[in-house]
């Protein structure tokens, strides 16, 4: 008869997500996602394979949490330039906040990670390349409301904006204050002002 599961791989998951966003691949192991989860080495393992194939799994649903959490606001229909600022000053006070400074997970295993293995980097690239099709699509909508000029590039705004993002968590990673990074924004954010 086979075994049945004990526990909840979603919990377990959201375990793994805090040790790997805190520590990052290579200074985690599998033993603080078993202290942190509670889940024994042998569920991890069964359920997800190997570290590296548990730290990517926590990557995508990283991902996916951040679309249904902190990215709701700007991924509304009725979504406008003021949600921009409204996003990225929860951004900020969410990075700003932690203790320790955990800046965004997808930014860290781009930094950590990319370089070195090429699924984890087209990982990153995609959540970033979705956010700036998000962001893309919020920018068509402000033009189509006369927010923004008919000129505006909205492909090349979405993107430079998810690069701003990426900057943000860095800063906030970083040690930057909320004031600090708030002031950056202020200067990045008039690129949507300027077409």
């Amino acid at each position: 008869m086979a075994r049945t599961r004990e526990y909840d791989p979603r919990s377990a998951l959201q375990g793994a997500i805090r040790v790997f966003w805190e520590k990052g691949f290579c200074e985690a192991s599998v033993d603080d996602v078993v202290e942190c989860s509670g889940v024994a080495k042998y569920g991890l393992y069964s359920t997800f394979g190997s570290k590296r194939d548990l730290f990517i799994a926590a990557l995508k649903q990283f991902a996916n949490d951040r679309a249904g959490d902190i990215q709701s606001r700007i991924r509304s229909q009725d979504a406008s330039l003021e949600s921009i600022r409204e996003f990225f000053d929860a951004v900020c006070k969410a990075a700003t906040s932690s203790d320790p400074r955990l800046g965004c997970m997808i930014c860290n295993a781009g930094i950590e990670m990319a370089p070195h293995d090429e699924e984890i980097g087209k990982l990153v690239r995609s959540f970033f390349d979705s956010l700036g099709r998000v962001f893309a699509k919020l920018l068509d909508q402000a033009v189509a409301r006369n927010e923004l000029p008919a000129s505006a590039d909205t492909a090349v705004l979405g993107r430079y904006l998810a690069t701003q993002f990426r900057v943000i968590a860095v800063m906030a990673r970083s040690g930057e204050s909320y004031s600090e990074i708030s002031a950056y924004l202020d200067v990045a954010l008039k690129a949507l002002r300027s077409d």
